[in-house]
């Protein structure tokens, strides 16, 4: 069992064989491979997996984000190149805190799966792909009035409610 001063990480780890059993209990944890310039964090991440000399997977994972939560898994492997990949599960996201240009309001609920691969930890980000789908809760399109505009006015600004978005989504690191 392994934890620090502040008990804002622990983490409980079983060897068996060439394979141990980890589970990883943290107030905040930062994403080691983020992407240039972001701090995305997790905060009260749980998770239950394994490691080897090669991976290290979490079979389960629960934290929380965007102000919602977040769970599913993640498989880490490493050697000659790395790769990330996973499932992932997000409930009552707030969807302004991800889409915040387009959007300035909604609950989001979504499931997608995400992969990365790269010659070097740091280029992990860079190589993203994640696809999937989504439904979007009274929300709000920020700086479009559909109203006015399926009226024929020529408008900018404004803000257009709806009850309910859905849709699917793929998304790499140049595009959505």
């Amino acid at each position: 069992t392994l934890g620090n001063a502040e008990l804002k990480l622990a983490a409980k780890i079983e060897p068996e064989a060439k394979r141990a059993k980890i589970e990883l209990d943290a107030q905040s944890l930062p994403l080691p491979f983020s992407a240039a310039g972001t701090a995305f964090k997790l905060s009260d991440f749980s998770g239950k997996g394994s490691f080897t000399a090669g991976e290290l997977a979490f079979s389960e994972f629960e934290s929380r984000a965007f102000d919602g939560s977040l769970s599913g898994n993640i498989r880490l492997r490493w050697g000659p190149a790395w790769a990330l990949d996973g499932e992932i599960l997000a409930r009552q996201v707030d969807v302004s805190k991800i889409a915040g240009p387009l959007l300035s309001s909604g609950r989001l609920e979504g499931k997608g799966a995400y992969s990365m691969r790269a010659d070097a930890a740091e280029k992990l980000f860079a190589a993203a792909r994640m696809e999937g789908n989504f439904v979007i809760q009274k929300g709000t399109v920020a700086n479009v009035d559909m109203t006015r505009l399926l009226q024929g006015a020529a408008t900018t600004g404004g803000s257009t409610l709806f009850s309910e978005m859905g849709g699917s989504f793929a998304a790499d690191a140049a595009r959505v």
